[in-house]
Formats: C-alpha cells, sequence, structure tokens
C-alpha cells in the first residue's frame, strides 16, 4: 500500500464516476506525486474547477486524458504577474489559470519591480503581466532589466495600466511591447487579451474567447 501510494498514479475520477469526467484532470493534477507538477495554490486550484464547472453545467464536457495529466517541468508554462495592488494580482492570476487552463501554468506574483527581476532571475517566466505604476521601480525599469536578466529577451509582456497614455505605449514599444490592457474592464477581457497572446505565441491555450461571455459570473 505505502510504494503504491508512493509510485502508483490513482485512477481516473470518470472511472468511478463516469459523469464527471470533465474533473478528471483537474483531479489528476492535484493528486501528482511531484509536488512540482500540482496547482500552485488555491487560487490556482479555484480558477480550474470555475471554468470546468462551467462546462460541467452546460453538459458540454470534454474528453478525458488517457493518462493523469502530469509533464516535466520544462512543459510547464511561467507567467509572472507585477502589481502592487493585491487586488488585481489575483484577478490577473486567476485570468492567466482560466486561459491557459489546458496547459500545466505556474504563476508567480510579485507586489514591486524588485521583487519580480528577483523572481525571473531565478527562473524566466513565459508571460509577464506587468503594472505600469508599480511602486518602487516603475514598469519601464521593471522591463528593462527583465530583459537583460538570463532569457529574458524571450518573456512575452502586458503591460496593464490604469490609464491609457499613448506616451506610455511608445515608451514600452521602444523594449518590444505593444500589448496594453486597461485595468477596468475587469476579468473576461483580461482572459480573453491573455488568451489572443497565447494563440499568436503558439502556446496551446484555452478557452476560446467567444466561451467567455461580458455575462460571465467566473469574476
Amino acid at each position: 500500500m505505502l510504494h503504491a501510494h508512493a509510485e502508483t498514479e490513482p485512477p481516473l475520477l470518470s472511472s468511478i464516476r463516469p459523469n464527471l469526467r470533465v474533473f478528471d484532470r483537474i483531479i489528476a493534477r492535484m493528486l501528482r506525486k511531484n509536488p512540482n507538477d500540482r496547482y500552485e495554490g488555491f487560487a490556482a486550484v479555484t480558477a480550474a474547477l470555475d471554468h470546468a464547472m462551467a462546462h460541467w453545467r452546460s453538459g458540454d464536457e470534454e474528453p478525458a486524458p488517457s493518462q493523469p495529466e502530469g509533464g516535466q517541468g520544462k512543459d510547464i508554462l511561467r507567467i509572472l504577474v507585477v502589481d502592487d495592488d493585491e487586488s488585481f494580482r489575483k484577478v490577473a492570476a486567476r485570468a492567466a489559470m482560466l486561459a491557459f487552463y489546458r496547459r500545466q501554468v505556474r504563476v508567480s506574483v510579485a507586489k514591486s519591480g524588485a521583487e519580480a527581476i528577483a523572481i525571473a532571475e531565478r527562473t524566466a517566466p513565459h508571460l509577464v503581466l506587468l503594472d505600469l505604476g508599480a511602486s518602487g521601480i516603475d514598469g519601464v525599469d521593471t522591463l528593462s532589466m527583465l530583459r537583460a536578466s538570463p532569457n529574458g529577451a524571450e518573456a512575452r509582456v502586458l503591460v496593464v495600466t490604469a490609464k491609457d497614455d499613448p506616451a506610455d505605449h511608445w515608451r514600452f514599444s521602444i523594449l518590444g511591447v505593444h500589448d496594453f490592457f486597461a485595468k477596468n474592464q475587469g476579468l473576461v477581457p483580461l482572459v480573453n487579451r491573455v488568451t489572443e497572446i497565447g494563440q499568436r505565441c503558439g502556446w496551446f491555450v484555452g478557452p476560446d474567447p467567444s466561451e467567455l461571455a461580458p455575462g460571465s459570473t467566473w469574476g
């Protein structure tokens, strides 16, 4: 029994309750043997369950995986959220999990530019949701230092701002950034924008923007 607990993957949920097939991937990931293959925390689990619940209630069930969802560290999509507003950090992290619910995603959050650079130097992110007006080091300086870090030049960046200033767009365009998002638009538009970036980058993403109607109750 101890050997099975340590080495054997548990059966899929649908093998016990077929009508819960849509939750197979989530439960399998929660039960992964390697802690690094599990969800980052409660917010990530909640986001995944929210989306699966919407499918389950509509009767639009996705096929179960042939084996529990896993993957090595190199397959994990790394996303970094940088914002000094705690509430928006949570919204942005949830949006990232919803946009990439079909992939293994690791979302890190930073409340300052300095903290973001420290995280990026340990593990380079694939996507950064960057607050323009973060406290301490501003968004432009944060991105400049991020670009100088190992593999930092490869990161895709979405600049999040409370105001739409053409001058800010120009400053970031010099650093290769052309994606901007106004904070007052809410969760669903943010999920759509992150999804669009993922599609352009060729990442395996979901849900399709059409699945997230403006009246969605996920926010």
